[in-house]
């Protein structure tokens, strides 16, 4: 929770790609997503609820050596519908296991124009603060 309050996406991602469980209750009475709403963090507990979402499908999956990778590579399930087969080969080196999370995404129903805003409005934000 103290990444959290700090803002530290990237630590969040990180301990959630090594399993954190984010459904604990800190010290504050909250947990993960919830604490980043409540204090106006609304892009870090999406980050933190895609981080889930990738976590718990490539679980699902029988992948959970992929999950860092996912995280790393900012890879969540609504990027799945649009990524081509060539493109998830770069982090993905089995072609069973990529038909096995392409065939599972088109399953899987994801908020995803919400989710592809979010991204993209975070995405911006990032490109600011390094201008």
């Amino acid at each position: 929770h103290y990444a959290i309050q700090i803002g530290r996406t990237d630590l969040v991602k990180l301990m959630i790609a090594y399993g954190a469980d984010c459904n604990l209750v800190g010290s504050k009475g909250k947990i993960a997503v919830t604490l980043a709403k409540q204090l106006g963090l609304t892009t870090l507990a999406d980050v933190i609820q895609d981080s889930l979402n990738v976590q718990r499908f490539l679980q699902q999956q029988n992948l959970p050596d992929l999950v860092y990778t996912f995280l790393d590579q900012e890879i969540y399930l609504y990027h799945l519908e649009d990524i081509p087969d060539s493109s998830l080969a770069k982090y993905v080196k089995s072609k069973e296991q990529r038909d096995r999370i392409l065939a599972a995404a088109k399953d899987a129903k994801f908020k995803v124009l919400e989710r592809k805003e979010t991204f993209l409005r975070k995405q911006e934000n990032d490109r600011r603060r390094e201008e």
